[in-house]
């Protein structure tokens, strides 16, 4: 009996560990490098929120422009828009949370930075900044989580190219 509750209180303690080292994954703040984690590659490339079809539209690229104090290129930059397909207002309720970008088998996982964008009333616009220094033409997916009330969402787009200004 005893050996049988110092089974089920181990199974219990490695759930745990589990489950918390996946939210370190989805919560980490600084943007690291990670093994891609299995739930998000199954994401959809369309929401359908409020009888609604969203999509993202990504813009990716590393900058080369002087004075540039970097000759290898700026890190990497993601900006994420959350677009009404049909160009109505979007809902309200909506809110981009986190972001993964796949290139190959390493994953960069970040949150969105938190500053003021640009409002528009068919979309949401989130960036992040600081990512790797992956090659530009290079292609990656895209994954976000996305917020609405009490629901979250993933949402996908695959092969964008990483872009380069000069």
């Amino acid at each position: 009996m005893k050996s049988s509750i110092n089974l089920i209180a181990a199974l219990i303690l490695s759930f745990t560990i589990l489950v918390m080292g996946c939210e370190e994954d989805f919560n980490n703040s600084s943007g690291k490098l990670i093994e891609t984690p299995t739930e998000i590659l199954n994401a959809p490339d369309t929401l359908i929120y409020d009888q609604k079809n969203y999509v993202l539209d990504c813009f990716i690229w590393r900058d080369f422009m002087p004075p540039l104090q970097e000759q290898d290129g700026s890190s990497m930059m993601v900006s994420v828009d959350l677009v009404s397909a049909d160009s109505t207002q979007i809902s309200p309720n909506l809110s981009l949370e986190y972001l993964w970008v796949i290139h190959g088998v390493e994953t960069w996982a970040t949150l969105f930075e938190n500053e003021e964008r640009p409002n528009y009333s068919f979309k949401i616009n989130a960036i992040s900044r600081d990512g790797p220094k992956w090659e530009v033409f290079d292609s990656v997916h895209v994954v976000v989580r996305i917020a609405a009330n009490d629901e979250i969402f993933m949402l996908r787009s695959l092969n964008q190219v990483i872009s380069r200004t000069d």
